[in-house]
């Protein structure tokens, strides 16, 4: 998969992760809620190293093919 499809996918699935974080806090679901916090730190960072690369040419831990 391309760099610029891996970012879009990324950012969506952050957002996404958002909306559903919203609704698991508003219900008191308060473990499933810490549990996306995790996840969607998780693709906020891998979001962040990705654009890293793309700007410096490097490649980070992590980001090989999943």
């Amino acid at each position: 998969m391309d760099q610029t499809t891996r970012l879009e996918n990324l950012e969506f699935a952050q957002s996404m992760l958002t909306e559903i974080r919203r609704n698991a806090s508003a219900s008191g679901e308060l473990f499933l809620t810490y549990l996306i916090d995790i996840v969607a730190a998780e693709a906020q960072k891998r979001a962040h190293d990705l654009r890293f690369q793309n700007r410096s040419g490097k490649t980070m831990p992590g980001l090989g093919d999943v």
